[in-house]
C-alpha cells in the first residue's frame, strides 16, 4: 500500500464517521438515504457526462459489476438506515465497518484474487467474532441469544453484507474503468463511476421506497423537515466514497482498503458514547477494543 493510499483512506475515516453521526442523529429512513445518495449523484453527474464518450469502450463485464455494486449498495443503505433507527451507532458502526475486513478476504479467496486463509487472518477473525458478541452484552456475565437476534445486531450484519458485496465489485469495476487499461483518466475515473453507480443505487432505492407506504410517507417528511441533514450525509457519504475509490488505484487487493477503512471503528465508537451521548457499558467498549485489534490482525494477512 502506497503513502497516497494511506492518505486517501486517513481522510476518507474521518469523513466516514462524520457522515455517519450525523445519520444515526436523525434516525433516518430509506427515504433519507435515497436524498443522500441523490446529492452526490447530482454533483458528480456532469463528471460523468463528459466522459461518456470513452464509456463506450468499456468491456460489457463493467457493466455487469457496476449494476451488481449499486445492488449491494443499496441494500447497505437500506440496512444501516434500519439499524440506526432502532440501535446505537456505538454497537451497529463496528460491527458493519468491521465484519467486512473478515468477509472481503475470504470473498476473495474464493475468487482467486488472495492467497489463502493465514493464520492472521484466522486470529483476527476470532477477536472481530469476540468482539462483536460483547458489544450488545450489559455486562460481562449478560450472554444471552436475545442479544444477537434484535433487528439493530441483524441489520448491522445485513449492512456488513452489503459492503462486503460492493467493495470486492467496486475492485473490479474500477480496474476496468482506469487507465491504462481503461479509456478514463486515474483521476476522472473514480469520479465518473461513484456517479454511475449513485444513479443505479438511487434506482434501487427508489424503487424500495416507491414499493413501501411507510417510506413513501418518510420521503414527504424528508423533504419538509430533513432535506439540510441528508444533502450534508450526501455530500460525506460521496466524499469519502470517492477517496476510497481512488485508494483503490493505489493497492494491489480490495482486502487491504477494507482492512484499512476499520481505523474509523474507534472514531465512531467515540462519536457515539460522547456526541450521541449513547449508553456505555464495560463489554462494549472491550468489544469495540477487540474488533479493532481483530481488524488490524487481519490485514497482516
Amino acid at each position: 500500500m502506497t503513502v497516497t493510499a494511506v492518505i486517501l483512506l486517513l481522510l476518507s475515516v474521518v469523513v466516514h464517521a462524520g457522515w455517519n453521526t450525523i445519520s444515526r442523529r436523525h434516525r433516518p429512513a430509506t427515504a433519507f438515504m435515497l436524498l443522500a445518495s441523490a446529492t452526490g449523484t447530482v454533483l458528480l453527474a456532469p463528471v460523468a457526462l463528459w466522459h461518456a464518450p470513452g464509456l463506450r469502450e468499456v468491456a460489457p463485464t463493467f457493466w455487469v459489476a457496476l449494476g451488481g455494486t449499486s445492488l449491494f449498495m443499496a441494500m447497505y443503505y437500506i440496512a444501516l438506515a434500519g439499524a440506526y433507527r432502532v440501535g446505537e451507532m456505538s454497537l451497529v458502526y463496528p460491527l458493519a465497518r468491521a465484519l467486512p475486513a473478515l468477509l472481503v478476504p475470504l470473498v476473495s479467496v474464493c475468487l482467486g484474487r488472495a492467497n489463502g486463509v493465514t493464520w492472521w487472518l484466522g486470529l483476527g477473525g476470532g477477536l472481530i467474532v469476540a468482539g462483536a458478541l460483547l458489544l450488545p452484552m450489559h455486562h460481562f456475565a449478560d450472554l444471552r441469544a436475545a442479544h444477537y437476534g434484535s433487528r439493530a445486531f441483524v441489520l448491522a450484519i445485513l449492512t456488513a453484507v452489503g459492503t462486503t458485496g460492493y467493495t470486492v465489485l467496486d475492485y473490479y469495476g474500477m480496474n476496468l474503468l482506469q487507465q491504462p487499461a481503461g479509456p478514463v483518466g486515474p483521476i476522472a475515473a473514480p469520479l465518473s463511476y461513484i456517479a454511475m453507480q449513485g444513479l443505479f443505487t438511487c434506482l434501487w432505492l427508489l424503487l424500495y421506497v416507491l414499493v413501501s407506504r411507510r417510506e413513501r410517507e418518510a420521503l414527504k417528511g424528508v423533504l419538509r423537515s430533513s432535506i439540510r441533514p441528508a444533502i450534508l450525509t450526501g455530500l460525506g457519504i460521496y466524499l469519502a466514497y470517492t477517496l476510497v475509490l481512488a485508494a483503490y488505484t493505489h493497492v494491489s487487493d480490495p482486502s487491504y482498503v477494507a482492512a484499512f477503512r476499520q481505523l474509523g471503528i474507534p472514531v465512531g465508537v467515540v462519536l457515539g458514547l460522547t456526541f450521541l451521548r449513547e449508553r456505555r457499558t464495560g463489554p462494549k467498549l472491550v468489544g469495540a477494543i477487540m474488533i479493532f485489534a481483530g481488524v488490524v490482525i487481519a490485514s497482516l494477512s
